[in-house]
């Protein structure tokens, strides 16, 4: 843990008055602001959003930080609204449906349609998601995530992509973190959309 770090939780306990803990907060990726969203042309189809896989380093509901090249921490007070898997899928979520790209955006549900009852399935890896302590005057966030779009029926992959970025955040806190990493997300998902159109565009004129 960096020395900024130490002595930001520090600081909360003395004004604390040394008789509890810091405030555990709780961070989304998913923006209270409502999304721009394009309309789907006729005949778009209709998309089962899978679930993703998350690297270990990175399914702690503690947001994880990288103070040093091989060294990964998890702060005690700063958390995910949930597990970070479902976190990326539910923001995923939301910017595809803002995309245009489909009809409709589904995610698997305890009873209904299978997985084998789309024509296309959008699934994922989380490899990064982190703060990363440049020195003790800047953080930045981290984000490395795949994209996949699968053939409903055989599951083979029709495209992907990978996004790989670091960004500053705008000031020293967690807040800030996540709101970085949420507009690389948004960024990483107009990407793939932007590549998986003429795909689809193809696949339907046959």
């Amino acid at each position: 843990m960096s020395f900024a770090r130490v002595a930001a939780c520090l600081s909360l306990f003395v004004l604390a008055g040394c008789t509890s803990p810091p405030e555990v907060k709780y961070y989304s990726l998913r923006s209270s602001e409502p999304i721009t969203a394009k309309q789907a042309s006729a005949g778009a189809p209709a998309v089962l959003l899978d679930r993703f896989v998350v690297d270990d380093a990175y399914g702690d509901e503690r947001i994880a930080y990288r103070a040093g090249a091989h060294e990964v921490g998890y702060d005690p007070y700063s958390r995910w609204a949930g597990a970070p898997g479902p976190q990326v899928e539910d923001a995923v979520r939301d910017l595809l449906r803002a995309s245009g790209l489909f009809s409709a955006v589904r995610q698997p549900a305890p009873i209904g349609t299978g997985r084998t009852g789309y024509d296309y399935v959008v699934t994922g890896r989380v490899a990064r998601l982190e703060e990363v302590d440049a020195d003790d005057d800047h953080w930045n966030a981290a984000l490395e995530l795949e994209l996949f779009l699968l053939d409903g029926k055989t599951r083979d992959v029709l495209y992907s992509k990978r996004f790989a970025e670091t960004a500053p955040a705008a000031k020293r806190n967690p807040r800030e973190v996540v709101a970085a990493l949420s507009r690389m997300l948004e960024k990483a998902v107009k990407e793939f959309a932007d590549g998986a159109r003429p795909c689809l565009a193809a696949r339907s004129a046959r």
